[in-house]
């Protein structure tokens, strides 16, 4: 609950069970997902277009390294930021290993962005740019 909370999903009444939601989505009922792009995956979009990129950790793990170009709003202040993300443009979200990122996605989608959420963040880009990693 905490974790929502601090990216402003703060109107919830309850939770669900893995098993209530796939019954829930046999019945009928619809989900709405966020969509993950590999580090690769993430390249090609930066190569083929302009994302936005915000990088949602805290400043100082943003001053240690970060994706060129990233703008850096922190997670629990996201919220009281929104002016500051581009509504026109489809926007890359990463932190340190993809959870932050994932409700700060959530919580752009809420307001109506066009969000992409990078798997692993920050550890998975690092890990690929590293000579010889995989």
């Amino acid at each position: 609950m905490r974790d929502l909370i601090r990216v402003g999903l703060d109107r919830f009444c309850g939770w669900y069970d893995a098993g209530t939601l796939d019954a829930f989505v046999a019945a009928g009922g619809t989900l709405v997902s966020t969509p993950e792009v590999s580090v690769e995956q993430a390249r090609v979009m930066l190569d083929t277009s302009t994302p936005f990129v915000l990088d949602v950790r805290r400043k100082a793990e943003f001053i240690e390294g970060h994706i060129a170009g990233a703008t850096n709003i922190a997670h629990t202040r996201l919220l009281s930021r929104l002016a500051e993300v581009p509504k026109a443009t489809p926007i890359l979200v990463n932190c340190r290993s993809g959870g932050r990122s994932s409700r700060a996605c959530s919580l752009l989608q809420r307001h109506g962005y066009e969000v992409t959420n990078l798997a692993g963040g920050m550890l998975a880009w690092e890990q690929a740019t590293v000579p010889g990693a995989r």
